[in-house]
């Protein structure tokens, strides 16, 4: 089976947020901007978040740079504690 790959125009459109939110740029900014107002123009700057029904796309199409990807810092030692319950685990970081 041949591996899983992350969208190209996807991995460059959008980026997650901290608490899980797409982050993406306003539409409407590349062209035809002699018509628009210094307002309207200034107000597509920045960047909004895209809408709730659209994020299990987005997410579909970025498979690996989601915000689930756990990284732990080399200067850890990582271990792991079972509880009475085989499918709880605890984490354990201790600094070197």
């Amino acid at each position: 089976m041949p591996k899983l790959k992350t969208h190209s125009s996807s991995k460059k459109r959008f980026s997650f947020t901290k608490k899980g939110k797409i982050k993406k740029m306003s539409a409407n900014r590349a062209h035809c901007l002699t018509h628009k107002s210094s307002k309207r123009k200034l107000s597509l700057k920045g960047a909004t978040y895209a809408h709730k029904s659209n994020e299990s796309n987005v997410k579909d199409s970025k498979l690996y740079k989601s915000q689930h990807d756990l990284i732990i810092p080399l200067a850890y030692n990582f271990s792991i504690i079972a509880d009475d319950n085989p499918s709880i685990f605890i984490a354990c970081l201790e600094t070197k």
